[in-house]
């Protein structure tokens, strides 16, 4: 019997990027049913800068870990790059997470006892890329996000604004299709906040990445191109945005 890993196929050239039809996902309390998600539909397009907005516990982060592979819905389809992930093994989904599909988490996720550099290397790693190679690569990513000269600073040397910029060049290391942040600034203070918005909304805007956000909050929202509306473990309304008008980094507004 062969071992050799099967890859996903996936395709690269639909506008489609992510497809959500009619996703329930239930958790239990005991013998009680707790609905989380109660029929969601959406489509995400590539090269989108999309928001999920809704109070604590309308379900957001529960979309995005199935999104994202983490989980698995109860019913419903969710697909990515015309790949349905439920019919996915979990070693299958590791490996699409691993290449195409990345994470930026709220509290970061760094590795306390890896630099910097280190920590940005580590999908690379798991790729199996050579170490010269992940070393370059870590490097240019933490210039890119105006961190050069702090590679081999350990997180806890780290202000917050500068993890999180760490945690987004890791999320960038395997040239990911699909970025998924939750709450990326949540943790910040507003000046960071701005910092850390601007950098993935120059990535969206000037490298093309799709990204899809969660937040509580509308001036972060608006930061995307459009706003989906969680009420209740649903999808209530869609909005689009201009710009970054009304949104943290509109300046004619005060902080």
């Amino acid at each position: 019997m062969s071992t050799e890993k099967q890859a996903v196929v996936v395709n690269n050239n639909s506008a489609v990027i992510v497809k959500v039809e009619d996703l329930h996902k239930s958790y239990f309390l005991g013998k009680t049913a707790i609905p989380a998600l109660r029929g969601i539909d959406f489509e995400l397009t590539r090269g989108e800068f999309c928001s999920i907005m809704g109070p604590s516990g309308c379900g957001k982060t529960t979309l995005l870990n199935i999104i994202g592979g983490i989980d698995r819905p109860d019913r419903g389809l969710v697909q990515f790059e015309g790949v349905e992930l439920t019919t996915l093994s979990d070693n299958e989904l590791a490996d699409l997470r691993l290449d195409k599909i990345s994470f930026v988490f709220q509290f970061y996720n760094l590795l306390p006892l890896l630099s910097a550099q280190e920590n940005v290397e580590v999908p690379m790693v798991f790729r199996g890329d050579s170490r010269s190679s992940r070393e370059q690569r870590a490097n240019e990513l933490l210039a890119l996000v105006g961190l050069k000269g702090r590679e081999n600073h350990l997180p806890t040397e780290l202000s917050g604004g500068e993890q999180q910029r760490v945690s987004i060049s890791r999320a960038m290391a395997n040239n990911p299709d699909l970025m998924i942040c939750d709450e990326p600034s949540g943790d910040l203070d507003s000046a960071s906040a701005k910092v850390i918005l601007k950098l993935l909304n120059d990535l969206n805007k000037d490298m093309g990445m799709t990204i899809l956000m969660v937040t509580h909050d509308r001036r972060t929202a608006k930061v995307c191109d459009r706003i989906l509306h969680m009420l209740d473990g649903k999808i209530v309304q869609e909005e689009a945005t201009p710009g970054i008008e009304g949104s943290i980094l509109d300046d004619s507004i005060e902080d």
